[in-house]
């Protein structure tokens, strides 16, 4: 048979997404007329993440910038109407068209975009790592003196502040250098309430849920504390 008759290949789908980060896939909407108005030639961009498919139903999830969740999108694979969801509000958008959510379903459906990784299940322990031991203070020169109000002693099993103190139930280790710590927490007053800390440890400083304070180890840490 000459190659003459064979029917050419189909062309492979071109993705509607504009850029890929990581498991997010972003989509520039149109320019409405009242964004024309107000002088904006780009329209805006909208972010997915891609669940995959179970029981014929394929399921993304859109984000904000910071990873917030805005609403999860479901459809069938022979999509004709797709329904999205965001806490109690559902709504449903006919697949097709000009809408970026069909867009985002469509380039799901023709295995354009990969699934996102399930993440291995967090490693739970009851103890403190000892890489995290030892009293840390934001000016070591007051190490000892009691003066600092920001001070964050580390122990296995207790985790204590300037005028409080956390017994450890349990710790989720995030990384080697980052864990969530629970425990009831025991203030000054006396009072007792159940709280979560995450101690983050950063080129030998030691910071707490995030905040802006750069701790530093103490010399000649307790062997008590280890």
């Amino acid at each position: 048979m000459s190659d003459d008759n064979l029917a050419p290949a189909a062309e492979p789908p071109t993705p509607n997404f504009e850029e890929h980060e990581g498991d997010r896939y972003l989509y520039v909407g149109a320019v409405s007329e009242e964004q024309q108005k107000h002088g904006q030639a780009v329209g805006n961009v909208l972010q997915y993440r891609y669940l995959g498919e179970k029981d014929g139903v394929l399921a993304l999830e859109q984000v904000t910038e910071d990873g917030r969740l805005i609403g999860k999108l479901h459809c069938q694979r022979d999509c004709r109407i797709m329904k999205f969801t965001s806490g109690d509000y559902i709504s449903r958008i006919p697949f097709g068209g000009d809408s970026i959510a069909g867009a985002a379903m469509a380039d799901a459906i023709n295995g354009l975009l990969e699934p996102v990784k399930t993440p291995p299940p967090p490693v739970m322990t009851k103890r403190i790592p000892p890489q995290f031991f030892g009293t840390w203070q934001s000016d070591v020169s007051e190490c000892g003196t009691g003066l600092d109000a920001k001070v964050v002693s580390v122990a296995g099993g207790v985790l204590s502040f300037y005028e409080s103190s956390l017994q450890v139930s349990s710790v989720e280790v995030l990384s080697p250098t980052r864990v969530k710590v629970t425990g009831p927490l025991t203030d000054e007053e006396n009072t007792t309430q159940a709280m979560t800390y995450t101690l983050n440890l950063s080129v030998g400083r030691l910071t707490v849920n995030d905040d802006a304070v750069q701790r530093l180890r103490c010399p000649n840490r307790s062997a008590a504390l280890e």
